[in-house]
């Protein structure tokens, strides 16, 4: 397992380029959704330029709005762009109305570019990571299992989760421009419940074994 997890730390999934020019905020209890004060979940989320309020049975958008409608959110001016906007057409998207009236094609087109350029990258990392999860998905009974074995599955268990993570959000936002990339967010959402049970199993099997 040890050159396994040596590579896998060598991918440098982090410093993939970023598609965003701002960080996404997820509606939480600790920052809810500024439009429908979402707080249980994180389907809701928002960046310095763009509010992506989901349409649910609990929390939802105000009722009636239209496109091209401004609100005022938290004190400033944002412009309704989209009704059934995010990646399942379930979201209502908004973004500031200065900068809607300012938004040029060419910052359109410089996304598509950079979406081009981003996932080849994107599948070879994710080609490289699959090898890396039927490695973890391949381990043994732990029962049987040595400490020096348990240690080396427990990091790459580790490892694994972590890169999938990071892989994640680069493939969520490739997927903007490049629809065949959802596939690949399904596989690592898959990926992420298996391992992350493993994880759970080992954890608890070392409680037992103590």
């Amino acid at each position: 397992m040890t050159n396994a997890f040596n590579d896998l730390l060598a991918l440098d999934v982090a410093a993939l380029p970023r598609m965003s020019r701002h960080r996404w905020t997820t509606s939480s209890k600790r920052n809810p959704c500024p439009l429908c004060g979402r707080d249980s979940d994180d389907k809701c989320r928002r960046s310095a330029d763009l509010i992506s309020c989901y349409w649910g049975e609990r929390f939802s958008p105000p009722a009636g709005l239209k496109l091209g409608q401004v609100l005022t959110v938290e004190g400033g001016p944002w412009a309704v762009v989209n009704l059934s906007g995010g990646f399942a057409g379930n979201s209502l998207i908004l973004r500031p109305d200065s900068e809607r009236k300012a938004f040029r094609p060419a910052e359109i087109q410089q996304q598509k570019r950079a979406a081009v350029v981003l996932a080849p990258v994107l599948r070879s990392l994710f080609i490289r990571l699959r090898s890396h999860v039927h490695a973890c998905l391949a381990i043994a009974e732990f029962q049987h299992a040595t400490a020096e074995q348990l240690c080396a599955d427990r990091e790459l268990l580790a490892a694994t989760v972590h890169q999938l993570q990071q892989l994640r959000g680069p493939l969520v936002l490739a997927r903007r421009e490049d629809p065949a990339m959802g596939r690949l967010v399904q596989a690592v959402d898959h990926w992420l419940k298996l391992i992350s049970y493993q994880a759970r199993d080992l954890a608890a099997f070392d409680r037992w074994a103590l």
